[in-house]
């Protein structure tokens, strides 16, 4: 049992029911989140259960979401996986990983964790507010496909339905893994940052080096305009199951999609489609367009990124290996949907 103590005093006394919501979202977390923590707990504990680790994991969570829940005055169902995936990020700096030291000090993963949690959450606001998602609008950036954008119209059912769970929690379920889930972040945060950092200019370059036709202006993007994209990228990657089902027989399909095994597409589509945003320019849809992003899809192609950690400049970006070949093989995979 997770313990209520951390959130006793004030704290407690004014949030008893919020506090009952996040001990039963605790007790449901993905256990994959727990493995790092689990794993390096024992060898400082041997005698340690893994239950008794995962509770105190639990009881550090529990401590970082009630504080910002008094703090800001709400809790949210989908915080605590968000928390626990930033907690995470941390914890594979503190606990070593291929580094040689870490940039962290283990005393203080609870107060870093909590700083990142403040600059992001207060940011998806709009997104937890329950308005209605404009996903389909930013299809036509997407692909320029008005029959398929037509096709998922006529499903008449709000994109809300079957995209909070993805926007609400940036897409973590949506992901086979939660290490492939840092690199599509690492892009989110370039793009939302006041001051983007190079940590994917590897990839956000394809979209803006000099020669490049609309140019991609990272950095400062809202969250809702991002998510939305991605929303409509994830759908677009699913065309050609959706275009094969009737309308009516496309939301079970919608909310039933396999998570993607690599984000490489997702993230080549996304970028490609926020900078025809920018510019308002919107493609022209061609068979093309579509069987080269499916033969993406297909081979897994992936491309490097760096962890979330570092984004902060408070962790290391050798925690994640990164796949080698060529910035001319990673172009063919992001001219998807050019």
């Amino acid at each position: 049992m997770i313990n209520e103590c951390k959130c006793e005093g004030a704290i407690r006394s004014d949030l008893d029911e919020q506090v009952d919501v996040i001990l039963k979202d605790l007790e449901r977390m993905p256990s994959d989140q727990h493995k790092i923590y689990i794993k390096n707990a024992k060898l400082v504990t041997p005698h340690l259960s893994e239950e008794e680790a995962i509770e105190h994991r639990c009881n550090e969570l529990m401590e970082i979401l009630c504080i910002f829940n008094y703090e800001y005055g709400e809790y949210l169902q989908g915080y605590h996986e968000l928390v626990s995936l930033f907690l995470l990020v941390l914890e594979m700096d503190v606990f070593g990983s291929s580094c040689s030291s870490s940039l962290l000090d283990r005393k203080y993963i609870l107060h870093d964790t909590y700083s990142i949690i403040e600059r992001v959450l207060p940011q998806l606001d709009e997104v937890y507010s329950g308005n209605d998602l404009d996903v389909e609008s930013r299809l036509r950036f997407v692909s320029g496909d008005d029959k398929f954008r037509r096709h998922l119209m006529a499903m008449d059912a709000n994109s809300g339905l079957y995209c909070a769970r993805w926007t609400r929690l940036l897409f973590s379920r949506e992901i086979e893994d939660w290490k492939s889930w840092l690199l599509l972040m690492d892009i989110f945060m370039d793009l939302t940052s006041q001051s983007p950092s190079i940590l994917s200019l590897r990839d956000i370059s394809l979209y803006s080096r000099p020669g490049v036709t609309p140019i991609l202006i990272p950095g400062k993007m809202d969250w809702m305009t991002i998510l939305e994209t991605a929303a409509a990228s994830l759908i677009w990657m699913h065309r050609e199951e959706l275009m094969a089902v009737d309308p009516f027989d496309e939301l079970p399909l919608l909310l039933s999609l396999k998570p993607l095994t690599s984000v490489s597409c997702l993230t080549a589509t996304l970028l490609s489609s926020l900078r025809r945003i920018q510019h308002e320019e919107i493609p022209e849809a061609t068979d093309a367009n579509f069987e080269t992003h499916m033969y993406h899809i297909q081979h897994g192609l992936r491309h490097p990124f760096r962890t979330l950690s570092r984004r902060f400049s408070i962790g290391r970006s050798s925690i994640c290996s990164h796949d080698s070949f060529s910035n001319e093989e990673f172009a063919n995979t992001a001219a998807v949907g050019s």
